[in-house]
């Protein structure tokens, strides 16, 4: 084998090594939707400003963000596939359609 071959190889290997070590656990991928919901009632992500309901609920949300997010994980289910290497996640439930997101590397990424 040529040098190239072999460190193409051992770059593999620490790639799928990497992707291993750091793939997160359900708790984790729970961990980072909390960190995701939060961020997007801080910044009133999906709220319509004619919506004087849900700019209620916003403000609401904005000052007690941890009970917020609290709230709408007790809403959501959480489908966690292992892949060794990376994990499928899929993100549903009782308030809309279900989100398919791949956890890896330490983060949470959705479609």
């Amino acid at each position: 084998m040529g040098l190239l071959t072999k460190a193409l190889g051992l770059g593999v290997a620490a790639i799928a090594g990497a992707g291993f070590a750091t793939r997160p656990s359900e708790p984790d991928v729970r961990e980072l939707l909390r960190a995701r919901i939060d961020a997007q009632i801080e910044q009133g992500a999906g709220v319509a400003e004619d919506d004087a309901l849900g700019q209620m609920l916003l403000g609401i949300c904005q000052v007690a963000p941890g009970s917020c997010s609290s709230l709408v994980e007790q809403l959501v289910d959480i489908d966690y596939e292992n892949r060794y290497l990376w994990a499928n996640v899929t993100i549903g439930g009782r308030i809309g359609d279900g989100t398919d997101c791949f956890a890896a590397f330490s983060r949470l990424i959705c479609r």
